[in-house]
């Protein structure tokens, strides 16, 4: 079994065991989605700076597990469809996060470390067909504006662990506003923008919806 099919079956078996043995929770109508139990999909739209590329659209799919007060483990998924005049790629991601969150009299503070694979296929001048393991960290803070409305303000950084696979190094900044709509149900928008190495920056905006359970 390769590196890639290891860590697939592994997120697999954690985000199992994890829903098993954790007891049923219904997210609380209350502001934020940190500590929250949920499974959420999203569409994404990328903007880029460039003139050789043009736009990507993609899905993300995620679950979010509470495993005590004051850490999260989020499994995603995500399929990415870049396209310009001379280029065009598709992205596939599976991921896991440790999140870890402290509450503030201004908000909740967080911190998130993350593992994933990628799978590329990217065509135009240089075809390139590649899969490489990646990590990532990410800090922000959620601030409540509302009963159920809340703000996350965060920035992170990914990289592979191939340090050959330039277009892996991001930085990235954003702003997600986020609701709960019943006690089940909340909607999400974002704005953010990424600096990605040897390549044009992008503006990404998304929306999206979370199903506490």
């Amino acid at each position: 079994m390769n590196s890639s099919h290891r860590l697939v079956s592994t997120l697999a078996v954690v985000a199992g065991l994890l829903a098993a043995n954790l007891g049923a929770q219904t997210a609380a109508g209350e502001p934020g989605l940190l500590g929250k139990r949920y499974a959420g999909a999203d569409f994404t739209y990328d903007q880029f700076t460039g003139s050789s590329i043009d736009q990507a659209m993609g899905t993300a799919a995620i679950v979010n597990l509470p495993v005590s007060r004051a850490f999260d483990v989020m499994v995603g998924y995500s399929y990415l469809d870049t396209s310009g005049a001379s280029y065009g790629a598709i992205d596939k991601t599976l991921s896991a996060s440790l999140v870890t969150h402290q509450a503030t009299e201004y908000g909740t503070g967080y911190f998130a470390a993350t593992l994933g694979h990628a799978w590329n296929n990217v065509g135009g001048p240089r075809p390139l067909h590649d899969n490489s393991l990646r990590w990532g960290l990410r800090a922000g803070y959620e601030i409540a504006i509302g009963s159920r409305t809340a703000v996350n303000l965060g920035v992170g950084y990914t990289e592979a662990f191939d340090r050959k696979d330039e277009r892996a190094k991001v930085l990235r900044g954003s702003a997600e506003l986020n609701h709960w709509f019943s006690r089940e149900f909340a909607g999400v928008v974002s704005v953010g923008y990424k600096v990605i190495r040897d390549f044009p920056d992008a503006v990404t905006y998304s929306a999206g919806l979370r199903w506490g359970f």
